[in-house]
């Protein structure tokens, strides 16, 4: 990431995971309950971990020497513990949403065959309803190119 960029993270160290959250109380709360914790500033006199005691104490989830960019705050949590926490059961819940989308397509597809053959349609297909969540469409990540 460019160092001129306003939301790079400044002297990350490895093994963890980085995000900029939103300041606002519930969204500050939503990841401290996940596990996150506040980066402070490098230069912040105070010891490590007093960013996340204070703002928890004043309110002010930006207080204590935390790292912030307008109304974002950096915070961090060990990469084995995001895996855990966050990124798996994001992609089983991604996995469960397919394989509900592949059953209605299947369930849509057989509908479609019924009705025409009812309407008398002779050659009916095999697949009427072609997409399915192994469509490139339906990936989460078609979008981000």
């Amino acid at each position: 990431m460019p160092m001129n960029d306003r939301l790079s993270v400044p002297k990350p160290e490895a093994g963890w995971h980085y995000r900029w959250v939103n300041t606002k109380d519930h969204v500050v709360r939503e990841r401290l309950s996940q596990g996150f914790e506040f980066v402070q500033e490098p230069d912040s006199p105070l010891p490590p971990g007093t960013a996340t005691v204070l703002g928890q104490q004043t309110g002010n989830p930006a207080s204590g020497g935390s790292v912030t960019r307008g109304d974002v705050v950096l915070m961090r949590m060990r990469n084995e513990a995001f895996e855990e926490r966050v990124a798996a059961p994001k992609r089983d819940a991604r996995e469960r949403q397919k394989a509900s989308f592949d059953t209605m397509v299947a369930q849509n597809n057989e509908n479609a065959q019924r009705l025409m053959r009812a309407a008398g349609l002779k050659g009916v297909p095999k697949q009427v309803v072609y997409e399915t969540s192994s469509d490139s469409s339906f990936d989460e990540d078609s979008t981000k190119k």
